[in-house]
This record gives structure tokens, sequence and C-alpha cells, in this order.
């Protein structure tokens, strides 16, 4: 169970908060402090927080839970995102946990429900929302299904954040084995709110997903700094969408919004690469319209295997990593060696036959940060590496 600290452990997680917390676990019989365990968690738990949400990891009046609960929160930029999706006044929480989604849902929601299982996380939530001034949330413990069988109340939205991992440990990557089932208890939310918001694991292919859940009108991938965080679904149970939309969203400091549906066009353009070669940001790859996005700014695709574009002409309102063409080679070191003399380089295996380490192994190429070679097969069904150098990353646009 989440301990509730003192001012005296307050005081040594404060002094010790950047500390090597294994180092201390060795220590800690050493350590001059009540129940150390429990200071000890606390530090580990604001050092995973920092990552996702830095305002409530340096927020002391703040009590901690264990560290597995901070690794299945939300983020904060996804959880504020995730807020922002729908307009609604009476808001229920299915999976609470430590409740990052649940803060950003009640500061928009007139009133709001949180349902936990877990008992000790419910007191630390009741805590928490207290202490960040949240008066407008009713925090209660049981499971979604419980609830679900016992509520008589109708919302506006409801959220739904199932657990991927079995008895808080093995992560599963099947969406039946989460829990709760999203097809058992899907039919008793729909009776009772217009929306439905789904968080799945990035894993799921989308292909799969629209197939499982028809009735969804949106699919959000969710990504901050270039890696995909979140798979969202929306549903709108007022809403009768003839296909389902997928939104691409980077949530960093590159910020932006695409979205495709199933009536766009398709006119893919192949090419040999040419001064520019583009890398499409790993959340419109997820979607499983990259030839869509590159098709929409005229660039060519370098192989049919290939998730790799080009152009003679630079395309500034791309997302995605852009560099400029030196060379393209033949997979030998001498050939290599021309270009880069120091054979330094980072490598990018897209449609070749050896993985990145037998690539450098083989070819001899070491670590590097300026030059990127893209190990590929070309139209012709020829291995080739393009060594280039880099223009971008992930540049700001919002569309």
């Amino acid at each position: 169970m989440a301990k509730f600290l003192n001012s005296e452990q307050i005081n040594f997680v404060k002094e010790h908060i950047t500390d090597d917390t294994a180092n201390l676990a060795l220590i800690k019989n050493k350590l001059n402090v009540e129940d150390v365990e429990s200071v000890i968690n606390d530090i580990s738990c604001r050092q995973k927080l920092i990552k996702k949400f830095p305002e409530w990891a340096t927020n002391f009046d703040l009590t901690m839970p264990f560290g597995i609960n901070i690794e299945q929160s939300s983020s904060r930029e996804t959880a504020r995102f995730k807020a922002s999706i729908f307009n609604y006044s009476n808001s229920l929480d299915l999976t609470s946990g430590f409740g990052i989604d649940t803060y950003f849902l009640a500061l928009k929601s007139e009133n709001h429900i949180a349902v936990e299982k877990n008992f000790s996380l419910c007191r630390v939530l009741v805590n928490n929302l207290k202490n960040l001034h949240i008066n407008n949330t009713i925090v209660l413990s049981n499971t979604a299904e419980e609830f679900l069988e016992r509520n008589t109340i109708k919302y506006d939205l409801v959220y739904l954040d199932p657990s991927r991992r079995i008895n808080q440990k093995r992560k599963i990557f099947d969406y039946e084995d989460y829990e709760p089932n999203l097809n058992i208890i899907f039919s008793k939310i729909r009776l009772i709110t217009r929306y439905l918001l789904v968080k799945l694991s990035p894993m799921l292919d989308i292909s799969f997903v629209k197939n499982k859940f028809p009735d969804c009108s949106d699919i959000y991938i969710l990504s901050i700094d270039g890696e995909v965080k979140e798979l969202l679904l929306a549903f709108d149970f007022l809403k009768h969408s003839i296909s389902t939309q997928i939104h691409a969203v980077e949530l960093g400091d590159n910020k932006f919004q695409h979205f495709f549906d199933d009536d766009e066009e398709l006119d893919i353009n192949f090419g040999m690469p040419e001064q520019y070669i583009y890398d499409i940001h790993p959340a419109i790859k997820k979607t499983g319209y990259s030839e869509h996005y590159a098709d929409s700014l005229g660039l060519a695709k370098i192989s049919f295997a290939s998730n790799i574009y080009t152009s003679n002409e630079f395309v500034g309102n791309f997302c995605g990593k852009v560099y400029r063409l030196i060379s393209v080679v033949k997979p030998d070191s001498k050939e290599i060696q021309k270009v880069l003399p120091e054979m330094k380089a980072i490598v990018v295996k897209n449609g070749f036959n050896l993985s990145v380490d037998d690539i450098r192994k083989k070819y001899k190429i070491l670590e590097g940060d300026e030059k990127v070679i893209f190990a590929v097969k070309l139209l012709s069904g020829k291995s080739s590496f393009l060594i280039t150098e880099k223009i971008n990353n992930y540049p700001n646009i919002i569309s």
C-alpha cells in the first residue's frame, strides 16, 4: 500500500531527489530516516514522473504510488490533449490509476467521477486531487465492471485506459486480454454516454483496430518528440461515420496534426534518389497513410519496399526528418570511405536484408552523429547506401 510521508521523510526526499535509488537501497540500513523503503519508492516514482509530468514530480504535497503505476500513467501532454477532444460537462474515468488523465478531465468537466479498483491508489488520488484544488470529482473504489453494473447516471464522456499487464507485471499485447475487457463492457458503456475515449497500446495495428471497432469515429496516434506513445480510439455514438479518420498528432516541441481517411486517392510516384531524402514522422507512418502523405507533397518513393522518399526541390513543410544526399554508393567499405574517410555515421536500415548491427560489422562503420547512411534497396532491386547529412529534425508544422 502507498505510504503518506511525514515532513521529515519529505525533506529527505527533497535532499536526495536526484540520487541513484539502487545505491540508496544498498545503504538503506545506514540512512537516518523512518520507513526508508517507502522513502526510496517516493524518490524513484518522482524520478520516473519527471519525464511525464515535471510539475507533479516536484510537488511535494502529492503522494506517490508505486513505480509501476507511474509507468502505466499517461503523460501531461497526452492527457491534456485527450481532455480537449470533446466538449462535455459530466465525465467518467473508469480506470483512474494514478490520476493524470482524471486530473485533466476534471479540469474541463463540471462533474467528474473517478473509478479505480485499487483502494490504495484511491487514497492517493483523493489526497492528490485535494491538494491540486480539484473539487468536482468523486473517487470510487470499484472495478469498471462493478461500477457499470450499479450505475444509473448518464455521462457526456467516458474514458477507459485498460491495464496492459498481467498482475501488474508482464505486458500483454492482445487487446482481448486487457483489464477490463472492452468487448465485455462496450455495450453497457455506449448506453450511458455520447462520447467514449479508449487508450490502447501503440503496438496494435491500425487496420486491425479499424476492423475490430467499426463504430470508432476517430483514431489518434499520439507522439511526443518523434516517439509514438498512445493509440486512442474516439467514439461519438450520435455520429454515423462512413469511415474512420486517422489522426497523426505530435505533442512535443514541434507540434503538428494530420488526419487521413479511406476516401483519399493515391497516386504513388517512384524515382531514384535525388537531392533531398525524407524519413516520414513515426506517427504518420503508424497511420498506414505514409504514401498518401508523401503524394500530397509531391515526393517520390525510392522503391516498393522502402518507406524513404525523395525530391529535387526542398519541401519545407514536411513532417519528419529531412536529409541532403551526399552520395549513393554500393555496399562496400572502400566506397563508403571515399565519401566518409572517418567511417562514422548513423545507420538506418530500410528494406535492406541485414540488421543495423550486422551492417556496421560487415562494412566497418563506426558510430557517428553528423552523417546518416540509409541502407536501402532501390527500384531496380539493387542494394545501395545513401550517404546523407541532416537538415532538420521534425519541423514545427501545424496543418
